[in-house]
């Protein structure tokens, strides 16, 4: 249970680094998406869950971490 709290919290936070609408939107679908499996039992829909969450949240990574870099270096001279 602890790991999707803490990928719950992960995404929260990269959702922060998101323009403010696609930030509402993402925290808008994800609070209530991990609400609804919070009492999920199946350790098979559990785990297809957890899987996809943390596909997004590396996806989510690798593109701020693209953008940062991106833009510094862009401002470098």
């Amino acid at each position: 249970m602890k790991k999707f709290v803490n990928l719950y919290r992960h995404i929260l936070r990269l959702h922060r680094l998101l323009p403010s609408e696609m930030r509402i939107i993402g925290d808008n679908f994800v609070k209530p998406e991990f609400k609804r499996h919070s009492k999920v039992t199946d350790h098979a829909i559990l785990e297809t869950f957890y899987t996809e969450w943390a596909s997004y949240s590396e996806f989510l990574f690798k593109q701020s971490v693209k953008a940062n870099s991106v833009g510094k270096s862009f401002g470098a001279k």
